[in-house]
């Protein structure tokens, strides 16, 4: 869960967060990992592909961000919800 807090209402991105944590994002790597030999680097919005650079997805209120490092078979099953409970945090 990522809480914004910020003076400035300006829309802020998983690249901005990445950014902070010092972490390499692109539409082929995360980190050190990178899509090959087998392995796959996809995003996921609430369940769906995202196509393009995944830096660029904008946070928006109780969205499902997913980033997904793998195999095909390992990328069938993206998380699709999280169960924001009774208080909506």
């Amino acid at each position: 869960i990522v809480h914004i807090e910020s003076p400035v209402k300006v829309p802020f991105s998983l690249g901005q967060f990445m950014t902070e944590w010092d972490v390499a994002l692109t539409e082929t790597t995360i980190g050190g990992l990178k899509a090959l030999a087998g392995k796959e680097f996809r995003a996921y919005v609430d369940g769906k592909p995202y196509s393009g650079d995944p830096s660029a997805i904008i946070f928006e209120n109780h969205q499902e961000i997913a980033l997904v490092y793998g195999t095909a078979q390992q990328q069938q099953n993206p998380p699709k919800s999280f169960d924001w409970g009774p208080s909506g945090l």
